[in-house]
């Protein structure tokens, strides 16, 4: 009967709960997971459309835009750009010298951007180049 009691009294302590880290976590884990779905979503319906489609495939399919107005790609051109043939929904963009005020710093170099194009606010990726892009290969791996 001893034991018993004693295994009563340990089962009713409580741990401490942190509700507001506890909340803080599944608020973040959710968002992650509603990303993680919408963009297999996506990916599906991407796939689905490419299986479902005739040899001959119209010159557009849909649009999407971009962030450009960020500040480091304000004022630059775009003279590359090429999606990736394993995932597509990922693409590169090279963008030109800046037509900004300024005559250093990164005005004066070339960008490289890898999009995600299902999260068009800002580039995954973001590469800066001394000298112009003259070739390159897009491979995820």
């Amino acid at each position: 009967a001893g034991q018993k009691n004693d295994t009563m009294q340990d089962t009713g302590v409580v741990a401490k709960v942190d509700s507001q880290r506890l909340t803080t976590f599944l608020r973040s884990a959710c968002q992650v997971i509603t990303v993680l779905l919408e963009e297999h979503r996506a990916e599906k319906q991407s796939n689905d459309k490419v299986q479902s489609k005739d040899p001959c495939l119209p010159i557009s399919e849909s649009c999407f835009h971009l962030n450009t107005n960020l500040p480091f790609l304000q004022g630059r051109s775009v003279y590359r750009l090429q999606f990736s043939e394993a995932q597509r929904h990922l693409m590169l963009t090279v963008h030109g010298l800046g037509h900004g005020s300024e005559s250093s710093g990164l005005w004066t170099k070339y960008i490289i951007c890898v999009w995600n194009i299902w999260q068009p606010s800002s580039p995954q990726k973001i590469l800066i180049c001394e000298s112009e892009v003259r070739k390159y290969y897009l491979s995820f791996k």
